[in-house]
């Protein structure tokens, strides 16, 4: 992902701040940083409520009963390899659906971002 967004950011602030006059360049600069952090915290708020749902029945069985983090039923699991490879199995495969979902809004938002743009007929 940081190598994602270090290719791509750059670029893209570039073209805010191409597109504009010089005298709303402080605003665009401004809406372009307020649209990057605003995105940052929905991204990881999707993120963090799809890895909850996926948590919510608390660990896997076997980890001695219920934890409260993942860290905590990883020590729960103590020396068990069996218990700590399904705690980790279940927090990656929250991630992944986490991973996906965002995914899939920002494919969306791409689509509608593009199709929104003015087409020059030149």
């Amino acid at each position: 992902m940081s190598i994602g967004m270090g290719l791509c950011v750059p670029p893209l602030s570039v073209r805010v701040m191409a597109s504009l006059p010089p005298a709303r360049a402080g605003l665009g600069s401004g809406l372009n940083s307020a649209a990057r952090e605003i995105g940052s915290a929905l991204g990881v708020a999707v993120l963090g409520t799809v890895l909850t749902g996926r948590l919510a029945g608390g660990p896997p069985s076997g980890t001695g009963g219920p934890a409260h983090s993942v860290g905590e039923a990883l020590g729960a699991a103590g020396g068990d390899t069996a218990a700590r490879a399904r705690v980790i199995e279940v927090f990656t495969g929250g991630l992944s659906a986490g991973y996906r979902v965002v995914a899939v809004v920002v494919c969306v938002l791409a689509v509608a971002a593009a199709l929104s743009l003015p087409w020059r007929g030149e």
